[in-house]
Formats: structure tokens, sequence, C-alpha cells
């Protein structure tokens, strides 16, 4: 590891700093921002000035002055952090007055409430759970839904589109949900569509392959190992992996996405397909998977990294692994500024 591959670091941590305390605090976000981004701009501005002098001393070196030093080395640096966390900033005060907005439509009883699903439909207590984005009158914002039933409609799944009734309550501050609806009735209107359609069947499929080849617990276990469904994991076998510290082994992460890059790479090279080619077909598996398994916070950090490291290949550069987490934190955060307080992002 060099001192290059360790620059990205301050600015990862400079965007998480900034997402946090808006998300925290959204009234704060504005003010953060236009602070920020006068940083920045002060920055690039005094970049600017000591380029113009440092020029002027090459065309006439009779001029005498101070050495920039190594803070104006640290500028272009700063100025970039900076720009980062701006944007993080910028992104939650976009979007405050508009999640407010449904938070307080959300508060009470909800009828007929049309929610599109965003993640996995998983088990949770006295139902199941998933994260879906509702659309008001006022707007539309990702919600929490928990559904009290242990039998979930045909067709709920990710990028299906419910009809939910319930009662809603705000979310604590910082959640990337603004509400949760503890439904009573949910309708499915209308199923996965497309890919969704697709990963969908082979997620359902391969589960119901392993539940009828396998005895329990491995039935439930080994979905839960592979594509992160944990649908046939009971709340004793549960229990008992949260006891033995043993739960993330259900989690896809780094390593699921590792593998299924690496085995679309190898393939192509052992069909003598040339690199941009590894690299395209690595890519498009790797977006399948990450609809397969649904995007989650940990699958969305471990994707981002995989395709850094692809694109790092694609162009011939060597990509480190502190400095390809730390770019991809940083993206990843200036567009969803709530991942800063998720533990499967920062884990």
């Amino acid at each position: 590891m060099t001192p290059r591959d360790l620059r990205m670091i301050p600015v990862a941590v400079a965007t998480w700093v900034a997402a946090l305390a808006a998300v925290l605090r959204p009234e704060w976000a504005p003010g953060v921002a236009a602070l920020l981004w006068g940083s920045s701009a002060a920055a690039l501005a005094a970049v600017a000035i000591l380029e113009i002098r440092h020029r002027r001393r090459k065309r006439r070196p009779e001029l005498v002055g101070p050495s920039p030093g190594r803070f104006a080395l640290l500028l272009p640096l700063l100025a970039v952090a900076c720009a980062a966390a701006g944007i993080a900033s910028a992104h939650v005060a976009i979007v405050h007055s508009e999640r407010a907005a449904v938070a307080a439509v959300l508060d009470g009883r909800v009828t007929d409430l049309a929610v599109t699903v965003t993640t996995k439909v998983e088990p949770s207590t006295g139902g199941v759970r998933f994260d879906g984005t509702a659309t008001t009158p006022d707007g539309s914002a990702r919600i929490s839904v928990l559904l009290r039933t242990d039998d979930p409609p045909d067709g709920l799944d990710l990028g299906s589109i419910v009809s939910v009734s319930g009662v809603g309550e705000p979310a604590d501050p910082g959640d990337a949900a603004v509400a949760v609806v503890f439904a009573d009735g949910l309708n499915v209107r209308a199923p996965p569509q497309h890919a969704f359609a697709v990963t969908s069947q082979l997620r359902r499929g391969f589960v119901e392959l392993v539940r009828r080849g396998l005895p329990d617990p491995g039935a439930g276990l080994l979905p839960g190992l592979s594509v992160g469904e944990t649908s046939g994991v009971s709340d004793e076998l549960d229990a008992d992996m949260k006891a033995s510290s043993l739960s993330h082994l259900t989690a896809v992460s780094g390593s699921n996405c590792s593998l299924v890059g690496a085995i679309a790479f190898g393939i192509c090279a052992a069909c003598g397909a040339g690199r941009r080619t590894r690299v395209v077909v690595s890519l498009v598996a790797l977006a399948g998977f990450v609809v397969l398994v649904t995007p989650e916070a940990s699958v969305i950090r471990a994707g981002a990294m995989s395709t850094i490291a692809l694109l790092a290949l694609l162009t011939g550069r060597r990509g480190a692994g502190v400095a390809v987490l730390s770019l991809a934190s940083t993206v990843l955060v200036a567009a969803d500024p709530w991942l800063a307080t998720s533990y499967g992002f920062l884990l």
C-alpha cells in the first residue's frame, strides 16, 4: 500500500461525517452544504493562485518567493473532500421537505397506499417486513412496512407494486425510511416485471429446490448463505445463529460479489475473450447477482467495490483495497446519505 492509495480516505471520511450530520439534523443540511462548497471553492482558488505563481517563477527565475510547501499539495484533496461532502449534505437538503411532507401524511391511519417494493421481503416479529417507495399526493419517499401475516401474498417481492392499508408512524431521526406502516391489509397491484420477475422466479425456485432436497435446518440455511434468502430460517435457528455470532453468514457481502465476478471473468478468459469482453461480462453478471440477492446496503457496497475494481482493471490501473473501498463509500454515501446510518453498510 502506497501513500497514493490512502488519498481517498479523507474524502470518504468527510463525506460520511457530513452525510451523518445532515441526516440526523436535516435542518442543518443547507448551511452545511453551503459551507462545504464555499470551502471547496476557496481551496480551488488557492490552487489556481499557487499555480500562477509557480508558472511565473519558472518563466522568471530571478523572482524569489516562498515555496508552496506541503500544505499546497493537500489543497486539491481538500477541495475534493469538501465538494463530495457538500453533495451529500445538499442531497439531504433538497429532499428534506418532501420527506417531511410524506411523513406527516403517513402519521395515522393509511388506506390504499401505493408502495413499490425496493428490498427483500424477510421474516420479522409478527409477520414479514420490507422497505419500499411510497407515493402520496405530497410526494414520494422511502418507508418500512410490517405486514402482520405468516403467509404473504403471491407476487410480493422486489419490484412489485402493492397497495397497503394500516397504521403509520414517523420513523426515528436518521432512518432512511420516513415512516413505518404496520399493515393489516396488502394487495399486490402488479408483480415484479422484467429483470425483477426473472430474478424473483430464480430465487423462489432455488429455495423450493433446496427445501425438497435437504433436511432442516440446512434447507433453510443454504439459501441464506448463497443468495441471502432468509425466509426459510426458523426463529429457533435465527436465535441460535445470533447467540453464536454467526448471523452474518446469511448476509451477502464482498466475498459473494467477488466470487461471481471472478467466475464470470474466468469463464470468459477460458473462452479466449479479450480483457474488455471479460470486464463487460463480469459487470453484467455482477449486476444480475445484485438484483438476485436484492440491493441491500452491504450488497450495494460490495457491488460498487467490485465494479470499481473491474473498471480499474479495464483501464490498466491498480486498484488497492483501501482506495477502492474509500471511492465506493464516497460515491454511494453522496448518492444516498442515509447509508451513513446503516450498520450493514458500515460493517
